[in-house]
């Protein structure tokens, strides 16, 4: 009898923060936690989330006349305003099966980049910018991450150097989840291109990239078979909310995600792990 071989699966969603009115986002992911009791998911928060999703006449403007993009108001998605969004983080993260890493302090940038906060921030600005993210955290009474994804896929010698400074271990900083499967293959779509499409891979003295090579979309589980075939990391990258994606933790796409998790586990020994220790286990 052949012996199934063992595939390793990690789950990483970004944009984790309170937004009252997508209540129904958050509590789909917590109960689909309930039911998929071995999964483990890596959540990328915001501490202080700001972008606001522009309009296509907001777009013109900022691309015709160079006004920028709006934003909310500084306090009115801050972690600290809503304890009980902060005590369930706290009470999954305590059962081994939810990691926080960062996301950013506002996930806004300066004007006109969008949803990229890094973009044209100086050093100082980025460093103060981490510290910030990691101060609120810290006044939530969450631990501060070792794991970090930049909003908008904006990476930069300054933000690992940041990084660094704030003994993060790794980063989740290329995004491919087209490029055909090989263990050789690189990745290409966003963030840094030419790292690893399916591994780990270190990219400064203290930092992994670890990638993210398949989303919640109509091509189900045939890609995450592929790299399981293969031997790589199976790396599933999803939001939380439906704020300019496709990927959200909608009804359709958490059937979807059942329906790859339930198919790895039939051909598979599934081993569900977090970011942090894919990290921990390539430094």
């Amino acid at each position: 009898m052949m012996q199934m071989k063992h595939v390793q699966v990690i789950m990483g969603i970004d944009d984790v923060f309170f937004y009252p009115d997508y209540r129904d986002y958050w509590e789909r992911l917590t109960d689909f936690l309930k039911h998929h009791t071995k999964l483990k998911i890596t959540l990328f928060t915001v501490a202080n989330y700001r972008y606001k999703q522009p309009s296509r006449l907001r777009k013109f403007l900022h691309r015709h006349a160079n006004i920028p993009y709006p934003s909310y108001k500084p306090e009115t998605f801050i972690l600290t305003r809503f304890p009980e969004f902060i005590q369930t983080l706290s009470s999954l993260q305590k059962t081994g099966r939810v990691e926080i890493a960062g996301h950013g302090w506002t996930h806004c940038g300066e004007g006109t980049t969008g949803a990229r906060e890094f973009a044209t921030l100086s050093a100082k600005e980025i460093n103060e910018h981490i510290v910030t993210m990691n101060t609120i955290f810290e006044d939530c009474g969450l631990p501060k991450p070792t794991g970090f994804s930049s909003p908008g896929w904006e990476y930069n010698d300054d933000l690992f150097s940041a990084l660094e400074k704030m003994k993060c271990t790794y980063v989740a900083a290329s995004l491919d989840t087209t490029t055909p499967i090989s263990s050789k293959k690189q990745s290409n779509q966003a963030g840094i291109k030419g790292l690893a499409l399916t591994h780990p891979q270190r990219i400064t003295k203290h930092l992994v990239n670890i990638p993210r090579n398949v989303t919640l979309n109509a091509d189900g589980p045939s890609r995450a078979l592929e790299i399981a075939k293969n031997n790589g990391i199976v790396s599933i990258h999803a939001h939380l909310y439906p704020i300019g994606v496709s990927n959200s933790l909608t009804e359709d796409n958490l059937t979807i995600l059942h329906t790859i998790l339930t198919e790895l586990e039939k051909k598979y020994i599934v081993k569900y792990l977090l970011f942090g220790d894919i990290a921990r286990a390539n430094l």
